[in-house]
């Protein structure tokens, strides 16, 4: 979707996936909240962005090996 230019960025975006409708909000359950409110019909059929990031959420941790291998 097109998104103007005052929206906040790294919110979350939910679209619709049929309908292509979208809602913006900084927490991720509201955006969803707000769409799915407006189109019941969107409930499980929700795809999410993060605004200036190409993926949405991300994982970190820490590998370290526990066992020596022989």
């Amino acid at each position: 979707p097109e998104l103007e230019s005052n929206v906040s960025p790294r919110a979350f975006v939910a679209i619709d996936l049929e309908s292509r409708d979208f809602e913006v909000d900084g927490r991720k359950l509201a955006a969803a909240d707000r769409l799915v409110e407006r189109r019941p019909e969107a409930k499980g059929k929700l795809w999410f962005r993060r605004i200036g990031s190409p993926v949405t959420h991300h994982f970190s941790g820490r590998v370290s090996q526990t066992e020596e291998r022989l």
